[in-house]
């Protein structure tokens, strides 16, 4: 799960990049505006999850480390 978030940041970064650049060249300023900002917040969340799980990852790993 940890990996296919990660995949999934990386791959909606690229995309608004490739898209919103697109729009720029096309001067649709306020489209490529509302893409990105968009964009973002969808990342926000997906970062959101992304920190939820691992933080789940990284207290297993410290439990281990303190029962030993």
């Amino acid at each position: 799960m940890l990996w296919i978030i990660v995949i999934l940041i990386v791959a909606a970064t690229f995309l608004t990049k490739l898209v919103s650049k697109r729009l720029i060249k096309r001067h649709y300023y306020r489209t490529a505006r509302l893409l990105v900002s968009g964009m973002l917040m969808i990342q926000l969340v997906l970062v959101y999850y992304f920190m939820k799980i691992l933080v789940l990852y990284i207290i297993d790993l410290l439990n281990m480390f303190y029962n030993q």
